[in-house]
């Protein structure tokens, strides 16, 4: 037993799970966000809003990580929370 409180973990019950995504999820979730496309490239997809252009991995037997779609989450400039509302 580990008295440490340092190494506590502390589970927060309201914290939202993001769970890894097959691409074309990602895709509709950015245009119910007001992205336009997606321009299919060789292995990335490019989804844009103006000036602002995001390119999405194409794995076709694979979804798309979690920390790539944190990523994703952070340039777009939406929280977790309405990411999974999405």
């Amino acid at each position: 037993m580990n008295l440490n409180p340092f190494w506590k973990i502390i589970k927060n019950e309201n914290m939202p799970k993001i769970t890894p995504l097959h691409h074309r999820e990602v895709i509709r979730k950015l245009q119910k966000s007001w992205y336009t496309g997606p321009i299919f490239g060789w292995r990335h997809a490019t989804i844009k809003l103006g000036e602002r252009k995001i390119p999405i991995p194409i794995h076709w037997n694979k979804d798309i990580r979690i920390g790539l779609i944190r990523t994703i989450i952070n340039q777009i400039g939406i929280s977790t929370h309405e990411w999974i509302k999405l």
